[in-house]
């Protein structure tokens, strides 16, 4: 076991993106731009601030390109969701470096969320890996833990997709608990069975973890997933959103509660505590236009 109370964690912002992403309303570019801006200036130093898919399905992620036209320059790294070629060049064109892919660990999800088969998604991440160009790319795997319409997840179809992604270029696996059905204990049993057949190493550097906190065990399973050694988490700030393709998969964990987490670990985050909280209450008192 790592010890706790020493060293670095890297937390992923995604509110931005997988916290808009589900919900009923829409916020202006403008109310985007100053939600990430402060966010970063609370020591997040990456942030996923949009996605590049088609409106009529995620209606919230509209104007992406403007959004991200706008914040190329940042001292931040920004992250943009992209779900195929079409969407990685529109995401180039508009000044993105570091990009996100999804695919699932469940052949049902897969095509639900992203209309294509496992292996499907593969081909269409091959491709974005040659136009990524070495460029951050990161590779999104739903329903790790368990899916909505298959039920319990294999470890085994986990460690395939990782493999296979890791294969292809992919720069680090999100380990994502798509419908926050894990608990601390699934997350243990994961990790070491990825860790027996990848290696530490791969875990500590290449392995993030997504939480939803469907049933309130999301920071117990954070802390579970870094005693097990992975140092890479996604966190949403206040805790929105989730998937909107995925039923019952409600608000991420929260970046809030990650860096209360790691602050008691006396691990250290670079995000002030109190900075998030000024944030979330100026994010509360923002105008909503329904979608």
């Amino acid at each position: 076991m790592t010890d706790q109370k020493s060293g670095t964690v890297r937390l992923v912002e995604v509110g931005p993106r997988d916290g808009l992403q589900s919900l009923d309303y829409r916020l202006s570019i403008e109310t985007r731009l100053e939600w990430i801006t402060r966010l970063s200036q609370s020591g997040l130093s990456e942030i996923e601030c949009g996605a590049f898919v088609r409106p009529d399905r995620v209606p919230a992620m509209a104007s992406s390109d403007q959004l991200f036209t706008k914040i190329k320059n940042s001292d931040f790294l920004a992250w943009a969701l992209v779900p195929n070629l079409k969407g990685l060049e529109r995401a180039q064109n508009s000044g993105v470096s570091a990009f996100a892919f999804f695919t699932s660990a469940t052949e049902t999800f897969s095509t639900k969320n992203a209309s294509c088969s496992r292996q499907d998604s593969l081909e269409r991440f091959k491709s974005l890996v040659v136009a990524a160009d070495s460029q951050p790319l990161r590779a999104y795997l739903s329903c790790c833990f368990s899916c909505p319409f298959e039920g319990e997840v294999e470890g085994s179809d986990v460690l395939y997709m990782t493999r296979e992604l890791l294969d292809l270029g992919a720069h680090e696996i999100v380990i994502s608990d798509t419908i926050g059905s894990a608990t601390p204990e699934h997350v243990l049993q994961l990790t070491h069975q990825l860790n027996s057949e990848l290696s530490a190493e791969v875990i500590t550097s290449k392995i993030s973890l997504h939480l939803h906190d469907t049933h309130g065990q999301a920071v117990e399973s954070a802390h579970a997933g870094w005693e097990a050694g992975i140092r890479s988490f996604d966190g949403s700030a206040g805790g929105i959103g989730g998937c909107p393709f995925a039923p019952n998969a409600s608000g991420n964990v929260s970046t809030e509660s990650l860096v209360a987490l790691f602050d008691q670990l006396g691990v250290a985050t670079g995000v002030s505590a109190s900075s998030l909280a000024e944030t979330a209450n100026w994010f509360s008192n923002q105008p909503r236009e329904i979608s």
